[in-house]
């Protein structure tokens, strides 16, 4: 009789065992599909901002703005090619072994 209680209680315990691992894993393949949906919400706002930059950056959009704002317009300042404060190599041709 004692085997048996003891075995109805193991069983009793790896059946509420069983029981919570399923609820587990329902509750968190819900919060799963919660957080991909809101990931694919706010990608689309995120693609919807990136259209709307688009947009608005577009060089026809640029050339009709600063048209109409009398914006003045000036090109790139070019600088001479020895003269460029970017450029960090040297601005004369290393002597080879040769001309030496």
């Amino acid at each position: 009789m004692l085997k048996l209680l003891t075995c109805l209680v193991v069983i009793f315990g790896l059946c509420l065992a069983t029981l919570l691992l399923r609820q587990q894993r329902q509750w968190i393949g819900f919060r799963l599909n919660e957080t991909h949906s809101r990931i694919e919400q706010i990608q689309g706002e995120l693609w919807t901002q990136q259209v709307a930059i688009a947009q608005a950056t577009a060089p026809k959009r640029l050339a009709e703005t600063v048209s109409n704002r009398n914006i003045p317009m000036s090109g790139i300042r070019s600088y001479p090619a020895a003269r460029r404060p970017f450029d960090t190599a040297p601005t004369t041709q290393p002597q080879s072994a040769d001309a030496r």
